[in-house]
């Protein structure tokens, strides 16, 4: 059953977005984006204590009536926790210095809109390259991605090319993967996503596979390796002003991609 959120909760979670949009929250939310490790470290409670203590503070001062202030303090919890989760899963992605805060899209019920948010973050021209890059990938926004690589200096495409070395774990890889993954056979674990976000590149690349090529990949010895090179080559093939190389390390399965201009 679907959560329809009320009037009165689609008002309280409006107020709370503009409370932690406000310039002076910024040091405390940036403060909250480096505590992204799962098990929490200690004192993570501590900042969104602050946090929420801060926005209270705003809250006291508002022109509404008093009995509508703690259910708006509960939304407003829920807000901070919303914000901290997607700081969590994008840390791999995020720039510690950057205001990401402005671009969040705010669905009605007090959820952040991933999609939205991240092709947001992709357009933005004051966002540090690195980042709008790495966005676009993770969400398979082809446009983005495609225009932002022209862009990126070779020195950068370079540092983006390092791809996670091969290991096991096919329930996070369940968990974790887009739907066009979870049909695909169990030997995936050869492609494993270790971390949801640091497979950014991968996303981007495996729904443009159809299963005569997967069959391809899976059929090699070097599945990971032959995954990479099909991948590369039918974006050079799609994308003419793009040239697609190919880096193994052998014996280390460190693998490489690089896209850009010869």
């Amino acid at each position: 059953m679907f959560f329809v959120p009320s009037l009165q909760h689609m008002a309280y979670s409006t107020i709370a977005v503009a409370l932690c949009n406000q310039t002076d929250m910024k040091a405390p939310f940036n403060e909250l984006k480096t505590f992204h490790i799962d098990p929490y470290p200690k004192g993570l409670s501590d900042i969104i204590f602050g946090i929420v203590e801060r926005a209270k503070q705003k809250i006291n001062v508002l022109r509404i009536a008093e009995k509508l202030k703690p259910d708006l303090i509960i939304v407003l919890k829920s807000t901070v926790l919303q914000i901290f989760k997607w700081f969590r899963d994008h840390s791999d992605i995020l720039e510690p210095d950057f205001d990401d805060r402005s671009s969040f899209y705010w669905k009605s019920k007090g959820t952040i809109g991933r999609v939205k948010t991240a092709e947001a973050l992709a357009g933005r021209e004051e966002a540090p390259l690195a980042m709008r890059l790495k966005f676009a990938m993770c969400y398979c926004l082809d446009k983005d991605a495609l225009g932002l690589q022209t862009m990126a200096a070779m020195r950068m495409r370079l540092k983006f090319a390092n791809w996670i070395y091969l290991e096991e774990d096919v329930l996070r890889l369940q968990r974790r993967c887009l739907p066009r993954m979870l049909l695909i056979r169990a030997e995936l674990r050869y492609l494993n996503c270790t971390d949801w976000m640091r497979d950014w590149r991968k996303r981007l690349c495996l729904p443009r596979m159809d299963e005569k090529d997967l069959e391809v990949v899976f059929a090699s010895r070097y599945a990971a390796e032959t995954f990479l090179g099909l991948a590369a080559l039918q974006l050079s093939s799609t994308h003419g002003e793009l040239t697609a190389e190919i880096y193994v390390e052998t014996g280390l399965g460190v693998l490489t991609w690089v896209t850009g201009h010869s």
